[in-house]
C-alpha cells in the first residue's frame, strides 16, 4: 500500500474513533403510547397496486367503487387490538398520491377525503 493509502486509513480511522456517540431521544414522553404499543394497523395507500391504473379519478373510482369504507378498517383493528392505524400513501407513476384533496402541483389526488373519513 503506498504512503497516501496508509494516511488516509489513518485519518479515516480516527475520525471514527474521534466521532461522538449518536444519540436521540429514546425516551420522551410524546412517544410512551406507541412504546405501550401491542399493534397497529399500517394502510399502504397507493397506485402500484393491480391492475395498474394510469388516471387519479379512474383510482379515486375503483376504490369508492369497490366500497371502501374506514369503518371496516377501524373494524379491523379493533380485531386485533390495534391502538393506532397508519394511512400511507407515496410517489406513484402518477406522482405523489395522495388519498385526500391536495392543490399540490403535479400531485395525485382524490376528491373524496379517505383520510378525513377515516379519522
Amino acid at each position: 500500500m503506498s504512503r497516501k493509502g496508509i494516511l488516509a486509513a489513518i485519518i479515516v480511522l480516527a475520525g471514527l474513533v474521534s466521532a461522538p456517540a449518536a444519540s436521540a431521544e429514546l425516551q420522551h414522553p410524546r412517544q410512551q403510547w406507541l412504546r405501550d404499543s401491542q399493534a397497529g394497523l399500517f394502510l399502504h395507500w397507493g397506485m402500484r397496486t393491480s391492475p395498474g391504473y394510469t388516471s387519479c379519478s379512474a383510482w379515486e373510482s375503483a376504490v369508492t367503487n369497490g366500497g371502501w369504507s374506514p369503518q371496516y378498517w377501524v373494524n379491523e383493528a379493533k380485531k386485533v387490538h390495534a391502538q393506532y392505524l397508519v394511512f400511507a400513501s407515496f410517489h406513484s407513476r402518477l406522482g405523489y398520491a395522495t388519498a385526500w384533496p391536495s392543490k399540490v402541483p403535479g400531485s395525485c389526488s382524490t376528491k373524496r377525503d379517505f383520510l378525513g373519513e377515516l379519522i
